[in-house]
């Protein structure tokens, strides 16, 4: 089975993304076109296979999607497999105030149109009384949403159960491939990201235009996916090496939480500073963002939340200082007091505490191991030395 197959239009994607997301959190395997179909693929017959080997139908219905050929389409498939079975599969969602089209018109529906939380609710104990928790999705099919709230804000206890909940199930086996990490954007991102590749594609008409400004965009924009890549690289390390290390002391969620903000920032401020000054509205998503938060001691105190830091350099016992990353601590941290009055390396595990290894440590450890693939990995810090840098 694939799971839960999703028909909405393009017009209600934001929405049916959120719907996806939320449903996964609660284990219920989801089937999305934007989330299986890849670069090569018929999106035709992909889209027929996820129908057909799914165990539901969720028909997202609005005054947009009644009108669209392909969701009738995916509609008439959907009974056919009803007659083919001889149960019901599709079952309609509302979200908007329209007409259900005939064919399905004397169903029972989820209305997500005015109370999202309970209709949300009630959809899901629907899905799991019918089997929806118990299908046999192999583990290279499940999909890990990350989620951000106000811009770089990781839902880390939703990544957190998420993740528990597949290794819990796969055991030692669990291992996911950065593919099955799914960004949910949220609206002003995704118009963001599409002004700043229109503005490259149309860089030689901008009123801005010069070969220093063309060089300058292309480097912006180069940059972009390459911290992009990095945050789907960096998750996708944490997950696989916390979530089955029963030794470990570190707290998955917050770690991500830590390291992904990092990259959103530098994300964020790079799609809302790309923008043509000319084209108005101008959009305010990442405005408040900063290129680079923890560029020096007051930048990484304001970032982290603390009133003062310190720089540090973290590595094994033995080895020499280039394979130490670098990473901050607070000035109220036991770590940075003790080096004051001794002035000579100390054992991590003696003075830092498990939050300070979650929060500061292990994201910039990942930082550090994504600059230079060298760069040795932990996630128990035994051995490991911390000195003032």
């Amino acid at each position: 089975m694939a799971g839960v197959f999703l028909s909405h239009t393009t017009s209600d994607k934001n929405f049916v993304y959120r719907v996806a997301a939320d449903l996964v959190d609660q284990g219920i395997p989801v089937w999305l076109d934007a989330w299986e179909v890849d670069l090569g693929d018929n999106l035709h017959t992909k889209i027929y296979e996820g129908l057909d080997s799914s165990s539901h139908v969720l028909l997202f219905v609005s005054s947009k999607s009644i009108e669209s050929a392909w969701v009738r389409k995916e509609i008439e498939a959907a009974l056919a497999k009803e007659d083919q079975i001889g149960h019901k599969v599709l079952i309609p969602i509302i979200l908007d105030r329209c007409k259900l089209p005939l064919s399905i018109a004397g169903r029972l529906f989820a209305d997500l149109s005015s109370n999202y939380t309970a209709g949300l609710e009630k959809l899901t104990k629907e899905l799991k009384l019918a089997g929806a928790l118990d299908e046999d999705i192999p583990l290279a099919k499940r999909l890990i949403p990350l989620r951000f709230r106000r811009v770089t804000h990781l839902d880390d206890a939703a990544l957190s159960a998420n993740v528990k909940r597949l290794a819990k199930k796969h055991g030692s086996s669990f291992k996911i491939d950065r593919s099955q990490l799914v960004m949910i954007e949220e609206p002003e991102c995704q118009a963001l990201r599409d002004r700043m590749r229109l503005r490259l594609e149309n860089i030689e008409e901008d009123p801005y235009f010069s070969e220093e400004f063309n060089r300058s965009f292309r480097q912006r924009y180069d940059d972009f996916n390459a911290r992009q890549n990095s945050l789907y690289d960096g998750m996708t390390l944490l997950i696989n090496g916390l979530a089955n290390n029963p030794g470990s002391t570190i707290d998955l969620g917050k770690s991500a939480y830590w390291f992904s903000r990092e990259c959103r920032s530098h994300l964020a401020y790079l799609l809302w500073s790309s923008q043509n000054p000319d084209v108005k509205p101008l959009i305010e998503w990442g405005k408040t963002e900063s290129l680079i938060p923890t560029s020096d001691n007051h930048s990484a105190a304001e970032f982290y939340g603390v009133d003062s830091v310190g720089s540090f350099y973290v590595g094994p016992k033995e080895s020499n200082l280039e394979s130490h990353f670098f990473s901050w601590l607070p000035k109220s941290s036991r770590a940075y007091s003790e080096f004051e009055k001794h002035q000579r390396p100390m054992k991590v595990w003696d003075v830092c505490s498990f939050e300070e290894r979650e929060k500061y440590l292990v994201p910039r450890m990942i930082a550090s191991l994504l600059r230079d693939s060298g760069s040795p990995v932990t996630w128990d810090f035994a051995d490991y030395l911390i000195c003032h840098s």
